[in-house]
């Protein structure tokens, strides 16, 4: 799979709290041959990456209940529309599971 982006590899954001957690993904994300263009445990910077990196797939770890998830979902989305974002949380309500679908 390649990106848009001529011949290159997908390029991935690896957004998670957990320091073990992004080890893993970005040691699963490279050994499928795609690139990852950065990892942070910050959510406020989510849209600094996005905007800055352009990445073609964003993994982001929903934050705790201090940030409106489908807020962060959507204005990812809305910045890069044909980017995938794979959601991840700890304990995700169904609710959530529905709309960020």
């Amino acid at each position: 799979m390649q990106s848009n982006k001529s011949s290159t590899p997908l390029e991935f954001i690896i957004i998670d709290s957990d320091r073990d957690t992004r080890t893993d993904l970005r040691h699963h994300v490279e050994a499928q041959g795609f690139k990852v263009l950065a990892e942070s445990t910050d959510f406020e910077s989510v849209l600094q990456f996005v905007q800055g990196l352009a990445p073609d797939v964003v993994l982001l770890e929903l934050p705790a209940a201090s940030t409106d998830p489908m807020e962060l979902i959507n204005a990812v989305r809305t910045e890069l529309p044909n980017a995938g974002v794979i959601v991840t949380a700890t304990d995700p309500s169904p609710q959530l599971i529905l709309s960020s679908m």
